[in-house]
């Protein structure tokens, strides 16, 4: 199986740390209890992300699915930019918030 946000290859259980079943009712939602979602650092209004991967199901908190996915994008990126250090960084960002001024 390959890893949910990535193409490398994991053993999906190793990283097993807690089990619970869940059961979908007649409407097909599933209720998660307080305890796994504060085992996973959500909470009952935290926005999550369900992530399928053949038989896997993943839930994860969105946000983080983001931050991960836009790194995953921007892979390469500075190098295209000739961004090298820091510095260069905060100079494209000041040049974008003030539009390039």
């Amino acid at each position: 199986m390959s890893d949910v946000l990535g193409n490398n290859a994991v053993n999906p259980m190793s990283r097993v740390n807690i089990v619970q079943d869940v059961f979908p009712g007649d409407n097909g939602q599933v209720v998660i209890s307080n305890e796994l979602l504060s085992r996973i650092g959500a909470n009952p209004n935290t926005r999550l992300k369900v992530v399928c991967d053949g038989e896997q199901i993943v839930v994860m908190d969105a946000a983080r699915y983001a931050v991960e996915q836009f790194q995953k994008d921007m892979e390469g990126e500075a190098e295209r930019l000739g961004l090298k250090t820091d510095e260069d960084v905060y100079e494209m960002w000041s040049q974008l918030r003030h539009g390039g001024k």
